[in-house]
């Protein structure tokens, strides 16, 4: 069993990319509008055709089928025209190592702006970088031997704090809870929580209160920090205690990813009506488990996805697959942009073709590459000499950062003919 300071520091930071599970995971998303396919024959014309043509299109070049060119490797050719692309570093690693490490780790995230990293060290230090160029401009101490939770959502300017090993110490009466802000780490709310609401899960709405789970799992509050008060209380109409979940696009209610269950996937996903507390579950027949190691939603609110010996997409609104690709890699490590369009994705030297080995330096660990969500075609690569911990895409997916297991963060920003 995990560490208990390790395990509620690994589950909270979740929080920070509220979309089901942050990082890893794969490709797959997008929202629409006509993409370019780069990397192989076709490379500078459009496709035509449904969604559903293109990424069946996609898959197919990916596999190497008859139809599908293949006199250049795809990712050998997204590695030769990245070749001349200079990422910028930070000038040094952030004190301590980063929390959490690992494949999904959610210690850094990007400001509600995106003008900005936020990373989280094993110094108990919170670190604000220039996203464009990975000058770090202030960093802040935790207080008072306090564990941050992470972000109240991906798109709030708050850091979550609570008393270190609060789990220990939690007595009846609420938990302390402070509220900093993630730029300065200025104290904004100091306050107590109510009895028997856990903050693992908090999450904020538009109107700056907090959306809280109790720990029975059958209410949730929305909590006002500035006043110390309960603005409501709702009770759902069964027992749910969300590991990690979206707020849909229109506030109303909480979606929550499917579980994996010993290392398969079944494509669903759990809606909570956050005006009357009504419980929805929607599951794929149960004869659709697959082999996956991570699952959840693409940004979107259009598809959901699997990780494991392949990469599948799902359509949400019939949770029926609609796009298969080969997967290499031993364990899932991804980014996606915001809008969904895009996704970046590492794999180890050892998961790489000949063609793609021969073609990176010996000192190589890992390769990481850029894909149009539809077609999956990789617009951008570069080999890395570092294990990345953490893959951040800039919002339209023109800028890829990646966060070393030394702390060091790189950016590239994608040539103009991959944007």
């Amino acid at each position: 069993m995990a560490p208990l300071a390790s395990k509620w520091t690994n589950l909270a930071l979740a929080l920070v990319a509220i979309g089901g599970l942050v990082v890893a995971t794969v490709p797959v998303g997008g929202t629409g509008g006509e993409e370019t396919a780069t990397g192989t024959a076709t490379e500078g014309t459009t496709e035509s055709g449904s969604p559903a043509a293109r990424l069946a299109a996609g898959g197919a070049r990916a596999r190497g089928d008859a139809q599908a060119p293949t006199a250049v490797d795809p990712l050998v050719d997204a590695l030769a025209r990245s070749a001349a692309v200079q990422g910028v570093s930070s000038r040094k690693p952030p004190l301590g190592s980063l929390r959490g490490g690992g494949p999904g780790a959610s210690n850094t995230w990007f400001t509600a702006a995106g003008t900005h990293v936020l990373t989280l060290g094993g110094d108990q230090t919170v670190r604000l970088w220039d996203a464009q160029t990975l000058e770090m401009e202030k960093p802040y101490a935790l207080r008072d031997g306090a564990e941050a939770l992470g972000s109240a959502s991906a798109n709030s300017p708050w850091v979550l704090c609570v008393p270190a090993h609060w789990r220990e110490t939690w007595e009846p009466g609420g938990l302390a809870l402070k509220v900093l802000d993630a730029l300065s780490g200025d104290l904004l709310f100091d306050t107590i929580l109510p009895e028997g609401f856990d903050p693992l899960h908090a999450r904020r709405l538009p109107d700056g209160t907090l959306l809280l789970v109790a720990e029975d799992g059958m209410h949730l509050c929305r909590f006002d920090c500035a006043r110390g008060t309960v603005v409501s209380t709702i009770t759902m109409t069964r027992r749910i205690w969300p590991q990690s979940g979206e707020l849909s696009k229109d506030r109303l209610s909480l979606r929550i990813p499917p579980d994996l269950g010993k290392g398969t996937f079944q494509a669903g996903f759990t809606r909570i009506d956050l005006r009357t507390g009504e419980v929805v579950e929607r599951k794929a027949p149960d004869d659709s488990w697959v082999p996956a190691q991570v699952g959840g939603f693409v940004p979107g609110e259009r598809y959901l996805f699997s990780a494991g010996e392949e990469l599948i997409l799902y359509a949400e609104d019939t949770l029926k697959p609609i796009a298969r690709r080969p997967y290499a890699s031993r364990w899932p490590m991804l980014g996606w942009s915001g809008d969904g369009h895009r996704y970046a994705l590492r794999v180890e030297r050892e998961a790489l073709p000949e063609t793609v080995r021969s073609r990176i330096p010996p000192a190589a660990v890992a390769v990481v590459s850029v894909h149009e969500t539809l077609t999956g075609a990789p617009m951008f690569a570069v080999p890395l000499t570092t294990e990345p911990a953490v893959l951040l895409l800039d919002a339209d997916g023109s800028g890829l950062i990646v966060v070393g297991e030394d702390g060091r963060l790189t950016r590239w920003t994608l040539p103009a003919d991959a944007k």
